[in-house]
């Protein structure tokens, strides 16, 4: 099973490298209704916070507009395709200044 790892800098313990799994739950809870979500929902995008399916949109523009009002890195955005139809794709709303 894939997850999204990140690697991150804990500057409090000295700035050393530690992984993190980074919405674990919601991965693995879309993982185990994906082949549901694939032949109710095909190519559609859902929206998980937990182990709970905020809302299926038909594009990936209009799932992400709808989760303005949850806090970053709290939901995960998929796409309801086969696994072996995947392709992992990283997204963030950061601004450089």
């Amino acid at each position: 099973m894939e997850l999204l790892n990140l690697f991150i800098y804990d500057i409090i313990k000295g700035g050393e490298e530690s992984e993190v799994l980074v919405l674990e739950k919601e991965y693995e809870y879309f993982n185990s209704i994906r082949t549901r979500l694939v032949k109710e929902h095909p190519g559609d995008f859902v929206v998980i916070k937990d182990t709970e399916i905020l809302g299926i949109y038909k594009t990936q523009e209009e799932a992400f507009k709808a989760t303005t009002d949850v806090p970053l890195g709290e939901f995960l955005v998929q796409q309801c395709i086969p696994e072996e139809e995947s392709i992992q794709k990283y997204y963030s709303r950061v601004i450089f200044g």
